[in-house]
């Protein structure tokens, strides 16, 4: 059996998921209102990465966890996994804030 403390990582993860959805919820109406063509085609760019990455990380999180909790194995390699999806995900989210206060 695995401790809390070994699934911390799926808070951490579902934070991190829930971040990137919600900021990407009000971030079309943000778009819309951009006026600067070559401002919105990079806002769009890295609003479909957060979008990607979200995603992916959203499916490792509600599918794969189901065939991994079964074998330690395959839990680790699914941490792994999460994990790098996790950085991902931040590292956008990250981007596309700084690009948002810049605008």
């Amino acid at each position: 059996a695995l401790t809390l403390t070994q699934l911390e990582f799926l808070e951490n993860g579902c934070q991190v998921l829930r971040n990137a959805k919600r900021t990407l919820k009000w971030s079309y109406a943000y778009g819309f209102y951009l006026n600067n063509d070559l401002q919105r085609n990079l806002y769009e760019i890295i609003q479909e990465k957060m979008d990607m990455y979200s995603s992916e990380l959203h499916v490792l999180m509600e599918k794969d966890y189901e065939t991994a909790k079964n074998n330690i194995g395959d839990f680790t390699k699914f941490k792994d996994k999460v994990l790098s999806s996790m950085y991902k995900c931040r590292q956008v989210f990250v981007n596309f804030m700084n690009l948002c206060i810049n605008f």
